[in-house]
């Protein structure tokens, strides 16, 4: 694992004003992680819904 140096990072997520205030939501770290077996696969549209809490998927 090494440090990495991100040119720019862009998120929808954490850009959104009605989730986080602008400024509160900075990025402090990035990592690189070569050599790691990894399955990749598609999973379900994760989904948020109104007033639920933060990770909780919407019925």
């Amino acid at each position: 694992m090494t440090a990495g140096r991100p040119r720019s990072v862009r998120s929808s997520f954490f850009e959104d004003p009605d989730r986080f205030p602008p400024g509160s939501a900075v990025l402090d770290s990035a990592l690189v992680m070569r050599g790691v077996a990894a399955d990749w696969s598609q999973g379900e549209p994760f989904r948020l819904g109104c007033g639920t809490g933060a990770g909780a998927v919407a019925a």
